[in-house]
Formats: C-alpha cells, sequence, structure tokens
C-alpha cells in the first residue's frame, strides 16, 4: 500500500543523541502523614534517623554568646551576613564578613565553613553551612547540609582537646521563617543531620574520630524556648 501522510524527508537530527529528563514521581497519597512529607520533602523513612550513637539534646533560653558549644547557622545563597549571623559575626571579630566579602563564604546545600573559638573569647565558635535558595529549601535538604557541616566540624577536631562532657554543637531553629520550614521540621532536620554525621563517622572504624554527643537548640526568647521544649518532648515520645 502507499500514503502520502508520511514525510519522505529524513529527520533533520537522525543519529543525533538527545536527553529525555524523566519526569518526577507523582506522590497520590494524600493521607495527612503523606501531604506532610510531600510538603516537607520527607522520604518514607522515619521523621527522625534513629541513631547508634547516644546524643543528649537540650534547650537553651539566651544569648548565643553564652551558647555551650560552637554554633551551627545557615545561610541562604547570595544572602548577605544578618540576623544570627551577624551576632556571631560580631563576636568572632568580623571573620565572617571578611569571607563573605572574599566570595568563600557557604550557600549551597552541602557547603560550609568552620570558624574557631577567638583567643581570649567565650565564644565557642560556629559552623556556617549552606542552605540554597529559600524556595528550594526542604527538611531533608537541610539534614543533608548540616550532616556535612557537622562531619567537617568532627574532621577539624582531629589532634585538639575534648571537653570532659564530650563533644557538643549549639543550633538555632533554622530556616523556620524566612525559609518556610515549620519548628518541629527544622528541628527534626538538625537531629537527624547530627545522627546521620554520627554514624559515617562510627562507620570509618577509627577511635581517634569524635562523635556528637551533645546537641543544644538555643532560642533567644522565652516563649519560642518553652515551644521548642515541647516540640522536643513530642519528637522523643514518637
Amino acid at each position: 500500500g502507499s500514503t502520502r501522510l508520511l514525510s519522505k524527508n529524513p529527520p533533520a537530527d537522525r543519529g543525533v543523541d538527545k536527553i529525555f529528563r524523566a519526569e518526577p514521581d507523582i506522590d497520590f497519597d494524600i493521607s495527612n502523614a503523606g501531604l506532610r512529607k510531600t510538603i516537607f520533602g520527607m522520604g518514607d523513612q522515619d521523621d527522625v534517623t534513629r541513631s547508634q550513637v547516644p546524643v543528649v539534646v537540650t534547650i537553651s533560653n539566651g544569648d548565643l554568646r553564652y551558647s555551650s558549644h560552637p554554633v551551627i547557622a545557615g545561610h541562604f545563597l547570595n544572602d548577605g551576613v544578618l540576623y544570627a549571623e551577624k551576632s556571631i559575626d560580631n563576636y568572632l571579630q568580623n571573620t565572617l564578613t571578611h569571607k563573605h566579602n572574599l566570595g568563600l563564604y557557604p550557600g549551597e546545600i552541602g557547603s560550609n565553613a568552620i570558624f574557631s573559638k577567638m583567643e581570649g573569647s567565650d565564644f565557642k565558635g560556629a559552623v556556617i553551612v549552606g542552605l540554597g535558595e529559600p524556595d528550594q529549601l526542604t527538611s531533608l535538604l537541610l539534614s543533608k547540609t548540616i550532616e556535612q557541616g557537622v562531619l567537617n566540624y568532627l574532621l577539624s577536631l582531629i589532634g585538639k582537646e575534648i571537653p570532659i562532657g564530650g563533644v557538643g554543637i549549639t543550633s538555632l531553629i533554622m530556616a523556620s521563617g524566612y525559609g518556610g520550614l515549620t519548628v518541629e521540621s527544622s528541628m527534626k532536620a538538625v537531629i537527624t543531620g547530627v545522627n546521620n554525621a554520627n554514624l559515617k563517622m562510627k562507620m570509618l572504624g577509627n577511635h581517634t574520630y569524635n562523635t556528637i554527643q551533645n546537641l543544644e537548640f538555643i532560642e533567644r526568647y522565652a516563649n519560642r524556648s518553652l515551644n521548642c521544649m515541647y516540640i522536643l518532648n513530642e519528637i522523643a515520645t514518637k
């Protein structure tokens, strides 16, 4: 048979490789739990990764200057050194601003920078982790960037004197406002990131490497600290 419906001209790009991008998976779980996971970027795993390394989690009310451990804080891509970071910068003699001005400051997910304690200061230092773009941040990405920052911090402690109470980190409630996460999802992401970092350090099988034993969340305002205590209790009892 014959037909006039088919073109007699060969395709212009025959033999040329083309890249086809798969469509993203569509989640049809419309239950409360399913919607919650979709909105906050959670997978099918438990809300908080269970750790083989015990971690004591506490809530403190007060200024960052009096944190028990180095403070881990987040920085959105292309932002300036603002808010809590600005306070940290003041306690560390503007080293954050200098690093930012030199183009060496973290911004992408997984990027981080460690700022050591200054001589003569009672502020313990800081770990700044990249949060990426504000409208793209999820709790899963937050836990990933926390994990990377904690791993680098733990590696930086090799050969240094460890406090009697063990290694600790103090965290802000990150991305709970501008970043769009709830306080609960932010806290869960931080706890999961710390647990994942501890697990990876233990998997190295090197006894000279430390793990995080104390995780402190710090809030300046009393009502927010109290709210964090309620949320932490709910996380612990789930």
